[in-house]
């Protein structure tokens, strides 16, 4: 009975001692480390077939926004893609009449000096000439600028030849200049005492040989003296017939006083300026429908279909903001808006500061799209395209400088 006793109890004892260690390894041993499942190569992709794209990754998350933190500074863009395009000047100081010459030169009249400069294609700046012109406003050079036509505040006028270095003093009463395409003659208004001596003529560059075009008597502030590429018109005269309203004729005045058609307008203020090929001309006008705010248009300005062919361009800017690049484009400078009051176009000497936008026209379909805005606030005068159709070279009116975009 006594060894029955004590087999129970040594029974009793690994039992428990089997229950504690099963208690220990299901509750309180720690688990093993997870083993990572071996590699498996990625296998070759068959010819033909793209590869696998492999096992995906979460994306990893992006900085959060620093509250308050400057924005990164806004940069134009170096050439004109229709927005906001770096201006590069090419001249600091009041330039007067730049021009785009034959030979692909930018040449001008720097104010703060009287000296004439050219610009080359590699933007280095020389002068012309050692002599000073100091006070001249105005100057009309020969398509070559090879001469030019330097008026003063006095109103006396020389033509000065830069190869020659040599001038001649023309007649103080002949005014506003235009040379023909070949630089061998000029058009000028001839403006005596009498209204009966005040005639359109035409001249050697040096004065010599001057010829009436036509007389012009009580008309001369209706005639805008416009020598066209082509050489078959050399002015406009806005004396044709009243149609009503603001509506009326501008004819244009041949070489020769050719009876030539009239060019119908919507409006008054007609200012004009030629394309390449002396065809087309585009102007603006000013009308009650418009409030008497510019608007432009194109029409055939020469030969025998003069004024047939009449379509409205629709920008709200003067024609002298425009230039051709050539006969099927157009690029216009044209203000903002709030810089043109109603009436403005009555008197544009109070014009201020237009901020104006760069605009192309497509002459064929009249389609306008915006090719630049000048990162400066400026008002745009004398825009002219550069001999390689890369710039567009400008004044600006408030301070003088000559500034260039890059189109290309």
């Amino acid at each position: 009975m006594e060894r029955k006793r004590l087999f129970i109890l040594i029974g009793f004892i690994l039992a428990a001692l089997l229950i504690a260690v099963a208690i220990y390894y299901v509750f309180f041993r720690a688990a093993p480390p997870p083993v990572a499942p071996p590699e498996v190569p990625t296998a070759a992709a068959p010819p033909g077939a793209l590869p696998s794209a492999g096992e995906g990754k979460p994306p990893t998350a992006a900085a959060p926004e620093v509250p308050g933190a400057a924005p990164a500074a806004f940069v134009p863009s170096p050439v004109a893609a229709g927005g906001i395009t770096r201006t590069t000047t090419l001249n600091p100081t009041l330039t007067i009449a730049p021009q785009v010459a034959s030979n692909g030169a930018i040449t001008f009249l720097d104010d703060s000096d009287g000296k004439f400069y050219s610009i080359g294609a590699d933007g280095s700046k020389k002068s012309l000439s050692d002599q000073s012109f100091a006070g001249a406003n105005n100057v009309t050079w020969t398509p070559d600028s090879s001469k030019a036509v330097i008026t003063f505040p006095d109103n006396s006028k020389i033509l000065y030849d830069f190869n020659a270095k040599k001038q001649v003093t023309l007649p103080s009463h002949w005014d506003e200049f235009a040379f023909s395409p070949s630089g061998e003659t000029f058009v000028a208004k001839s403006l005596s005492l009498a209204p009966e001596n005040r005639w359109l003529i035409a001249s050697n560059p040096d004065g010599s040989g001057a010829k009436g075009i036509t007389p012009i008597g009580e008309n001369a502030n209706k005639i805008k003296v416009a020598v066209s590429p082509n050489d078959s018109v050399v002015a406009f005269a806005a004396i044709g017939e009243k149609l009503g309203g603001d509506r009326s004729q501008i004819i244009p005045v041949g070489r020769n006083n050719e009876n030539l058609p009239a060019i119908t307008v919507e409006g008054l203020d007609f200012t004009p300026v030629w394309s390449p090929n002396g065809t087309d001309v585009l102007y603006s006008v000013i009308s009650a429908s418009t409030d008497y705010k510019p608007v432009t248009w194109i029409d055939v300005g020469s030969g025998v279909n003069t004024g047939g062919g009449r379509r409205l361009v629709g920008l709200n800017t003067w024609g002298d903001k425009c230039t051709f690049a050539s006969a099927d484009t157009v690029y216009c400078a044209v203000p903002d808006p709030s810089s043109l009051p109603a009436g403005i176009g009555f008197d544009r000497t109070q014009v201020g500061n237009t901020n104006d936008t760069i605009y192309k026209v497509d002459v064929k379909t009249g389609t306008k799209t915006i090719v630049a805005k000048p990162d400066l606030t400026v008002s745009v005068e004398k825009l002219q395209v550069s001999k390689d159709g890369g710039k567009l070279l400008f004044v600006a009116k408030e301070s003088g400088a000559l500034m260039s975009i890059a189109l290309k």
